[in-house]
């Protein structure tokens, strides 16, 4: 997405290597992944921006909650948040 916006090319290919097993994936992008990445860090960057200005960073449970070291200050598991630091 940052090639394609800075220089205005779409990657032929784009790979991920796996250092410790060599592994590699391999992908070649086109324009619509890209514009559907492109609106989804969109849509998450404007969330961050409104959960800062508004302070409501409400948790969102999953399977790996369990495995969490933060339980004590989600409120999810009857913890009290720390105090959001802008308000």
């Amino acid at each position: 997405l940052v090639v394609w916006r800075l220089k205005r090319v779409i990657p032929r290919r784009l790979q991920l290597v796996y250092l410790g097993s060599g592994d590699v994936l391999t992908y070649d992008p086109v324009e619509a992944d890209l514009l559907r990445v492109e609106r989804k860090l969109l849509a998450l960057w404007e969330a961050i921006r409104l959960a800062t200005e508004t302070g409501d960073w409400r948790p969102r449970p999953t399977k790996l909650c369990g495995w969490c070291d933060h339980q004590s200050v989600c409120p999810e598991f009857g913890g009290t948040p720390p105090v959001y630091p802008l308000k």
